[in-house]
């Protein structure tokens, strides 16, 4: 005959006495946070299949929650680079260089070489990285 183990609750599983069942509040602010994070994910992604236009919207219903995620500006101004608007792209990229300071040039950069490389092409990334090293 053979035995089952017999079930034990991860440590992690077992409420300590002093737990208390989260609040609405916390629940509603989780799911803010997590559905900001979703549409910032989701604006990136859309610029490497190329809907410029859905990476704008994801990115303003994330900065819509949460304008204080000011990576998620990177994809807006990326989308706006992508359909040929560069001067709103410099506008959103020194807005997010203003906020995020010294790193943020660094941050763009590397985004462009990431569009790059996954065979994002167009002629104004070029331009764009040549003005952030001027910067």
């Amino acid at each position: 005959m053979c035995r089952m183990p017999k079930y034990r609750k991860p440590p992690g599983l077992v409420a300590s006495p002093s737990a208390r069942a989260p609040t609405a509040g916390s629940v509603l602010t989780l799911l803010v946070i997590l559905k900001r994070s979703l549409y910032g994910n989701l604006s990136w992604q859309y610029l490497f299949s190329r809907q410029y236009a859905e990476a704008e919207q994801a990115a303003q219903k994330a900065l819509d929650l949460d304008d204080s995620q000011h990576w998620v500006e990177t994809n807006l101004g990326h989308s706006f680079l992508l359909r040929g608007d560069l001067k709103k792209a410099k506008q959103v990229y020194r807005e997010y260089m203003d906020q995020d300071g010294p790193k943020a040039k660094s941050m763009l950069l590397q985004d462009l070489d990431a569009l790059e490389a996954g065979g994002v092409r167009h002629g104004d990334i070029g331009k764009a990285r040549k003005w952030l090293q001027e910067q």
